[in-house]
């Protein structure tokens, strides 16, 4: 290979590397959260089904996910591939949805 040929690999690969792309939207400390809802079951269907079924989220963007459970059933969220993918900074429960609800627990990381 030419050094001409290694300089334009090079400067191709620093292009990539340093664009936008790259980074997958760069630093989630000064993003808005999107809010995914996941409400486990509904009032009156006494299933224990997740509505949606189905979750999409992207690389890069910052989410803000409330598990909601409607019923008086009890309802248990486990999904160790969701949990292997994901990046969590700050995890808590609360007692309701809203402007007035009040933390009842945190859960921290090792």
């Amino acid at each position: 290979m030419s050094t001409l040929t290694k300089i334009m690999v090079a400067v191709v690969s620093s292009v990539f590397l340093l664009s936008p792309v790259a980074f997958a939207g760069g630093n989630l400390a000064k993003q808005k959260p999107i809010e995914v809802r996941l409400d486990m079951g509904k009032d009156s269907a006494g299933d224990h089904k997740f509505y949606p079924d189905k979750l999409t989220f992207e690389t890069g963007k910052l989410y803000k996910l409330v598990l909601h459970n409607p019923s008086d059933s009890k309802h248990y969220f486990t999904s160790p591939d969701f949990v292997s993918r994901v990046y969590t900074r700050k995890v808590q429960v609360m007692d309701d949805l809203g402007a007035g609800a009040k933390q009842i627990g945190e859960i921290k990381g090792a």
